[in-house]
């Protein structure tokens, strides 16, 4: 952690957006398509590359990835966590719904 006696230091939290290349690639591989591991990694790191030169740029102190590599909070804990399961009886969506139908053309091409 990063401690600061004369000033603020400045952050982010949560994602930056993704390139669009970086998009295809991760919803190819969500669909089960047959992804090369070696491409997806090389996209990866110059997206992580890019967003890091940003937050340089922009003056911040605590550099983040910008959760390049994390194609979701929900996709994350379902790789990463054990003991985690959908409830067969419920909507995973039905908390997004509003959401969803505020913004369909978004979340036509999200989802």
């Amino acid at each position: 952690m990063q401690r600061s006696t004369d000033r603020i230091y400045t952050t982010h939290v949560g994602s930056l957006a993704r390139p669009p290349a970086l998009l295809d690639l991760m919803k190819a591989a969500a669909e089960g398509q047959n992804v090369d591991p070696a491409e997806l990694a090389e996209a990866e790191r110059l997206a992580v590359t890019d967003v890091v030169a940003w937050q340089r740029a922009a003056g911040l102190d605590v550099i983040t990835d910008g959760e390049q590599t994390k194609p979701g909070f929900y996709a994350y804990v379902r790789d990463r966590l054990s003991g985690f399961e959908p409830r067969p009886d419920r909507d995973p969506m039905a908390s997004f719904r509003a959401e969803i139908d505020s913004f369909p053309e978004y979340y036509e091409q999200y989802l």
